[in-house]
């Protein structure tokens, strides 16, 4: 690859001289004040780059090395009067002759690959971290720090970093990778730290307490909750200052056993805790409004989890595969059995569902095959696809005439152990009702009157 581009910078070089000799003579001498990237000669952007046009018309995307020949790129914040907002996929990938780039303030997307094998890359440089944590990065190898490690503010080497007051994010990737950061102080406006935002900052110190690590801010050092500090730790309380944590903190954790989470949390990330596989018991505050999606999925040893009364939204999957779940209650609020939600859920035996649920989502139950008692509420107006298939310990069910949709194969259980008897209080089958709503040889009896309306 050098010896590629000592060749064409040659030929570049000569083909350049050529070209200013004629400017020059047909200008009166005068040289050219607009370089190829749209900017000033006398900048000190890299000339060269190749852009091409968003759909939109609005701004410039950076698609790669062009005829450049820099090894230390200097990205320009606008082209041709618009603003460069995007570095493309793959733009610099396997370009080992760079070794460091200037990233300007306009950037706001880093696609995929954008700087893989930058192997030589050592340097990058900003002026605004705030515009930095704010750049989407597709995957790591989008983010020039992934290969260079150094990065340089203003032209000083990031050590101690402070993110701007108003901060609110982080995104993914942010400062991945970046062994020249020893410690971070966070705004107390943040609120949210994208995946692997931190990893690979090995040079980073952390505020450990209880086994577990934090980063802060001025006026509150448990702000954020990293993680574990060792593999060895099982059973934490968060402490009660920390505001959030993300799915980094515990996901994939096989060590945690015990988790108890303070009132000053007022959410959970999605995946909080999946793939937790020793995880027994979580104690959860009654600020929580929502247990978010996959937030449980996989704690295969999860044996009881109190839902507080505040919670109003439980999202897809959040208790799919608990094992050793055996029985939930939902509390009132909850307006929907969201899909998936105890999907494989096999020691589960009875649920309790409040009034205020309205719909049970497709696979809502599926495969629960410990499942033997379950109460569907006059509110329930649908049911979904495969709610209750495979269900095989289900011996009777009550549908209330409050239902006018079901979807295919939603009480649909084969090799059933007990036979399924089903009690529906439509006096026939309703329009809404799929064909193929449950399993042909199940037993029905109609216009049921078992329950008091």
């Amino acid at each position: 690859m050098k010896k590629k581009k000592l060749l064409t910078a040659l030929i570049v070089g000569t083909l350049a001289c050529l070209a200013s000799a004629t400017l020059f003579t047909a200008c009166g001498g005068k040289g050219n004040s607009n370089s190829s990237n749209g900017q000033s000669e006398e900048s000190n952007y890299s000339e060269g780059l190749a852009y091409m046009l968003s759909e939109d018309g609005t701004y410039y995307v950076l698609t790669g090395w062009g005829s450049c020949t820099d090894t230390d790129i200097v990205i320009p914040s606008t082209h041709n009067d618009l603003p460069v907002k995007e570095i493309g996929s793959n733009a610099f990938k396997d370009e080992d002759d760079i070794t460091s780039v200037s990233i300007p303030d306009s950037i706001t997307t880093i696609s995929m690959g954008a700087f893989n094998g930058c192997t030589d890359l050592r340097s990058v440089y900003i002026t605004d971290v705030a515009a930095w944590c704010n750049i989407t990065f597709q995957n790591s190898s989008a983010n020039p720090l992934t290969e260079a490690k150094n990065l340089y503010v203003n032209k000083k080497l990031a050590r101690a970093l402070v993110i701007p007051d108003g901060v609110t994010t982080i995104n993914q990737y942010a400062f991945y990778n970046c062994s020249s950061i020893t410690s971070v102080q966070l705004p107390d406006s943040i609120n949210d730290i994208g995946k692997n935002a931190f990893k690979g900052c090995t040079s980073l110190e952390y505020t450990q307490k209880d086994g577990l690590k934090y980063l802060g801010s001025s006026t509150n050092a448990y702000l954020y909750l990293a993680g574990t500090t060792s593999s060895t730790v099982t059973s934490v309380t968060i402490d009660s200052n920390c505001k959030f944590f993300t799915q980094e903190s515990f996901s994939d954790n096989t060590k945690i056993t015990h988790v108890t989470i303070p009132e000053n949390i007022t959410k959970l990330p999605k995946y909080a805790f999946q793939g937790c596989t020793k995880l027994t018991t979580v104690e959860l505050p009654n600020t929580i409004t929502t247990i978010p999606y996959r937030a449980f999925d996989s704690c295969y040893k999860l044996q009881n989890i109190v839902i507080p009364d505040s919670v109003t939204t439980i999202d897809s999957g959040a208790f799919s595969q608990c094992d050793a779940l055996t029985s939930i209650t939902l509390p009132n609020g909850v307006t929907t059995i969201a899909h998936s939600l105890f999907y494989g859920c096999e020691s589960l035996t009875s649920v309790t569902i409040p009034n205020s649920v309205t719909s049970i989502g497709d696979c809502a139950f599926d495969s629960c095959t410990h499942l033997t008692s379950v109460s569907i509420p006059h509110s329930v107006t649908s049911i979904g696809k495969y709610a209750f298939y495979g269900c095989i310990r289900l011996a009777s069910i009550i549908i209330p005439n409050s239902v006018t949709t079901i979807g295919e194969d939603a009480f649909t259980i084969y090799l059933s152990e007990t036979g399924l008897k089903i009690y529906c209080e439509a006096e026939s089958q309703p329009e809404g009702w799929h064909e193929n709503w449950r399993y042909s040889s199940s037993k029905v009896e109609w216009g049921y009157m078992g329950i008091d309306e």
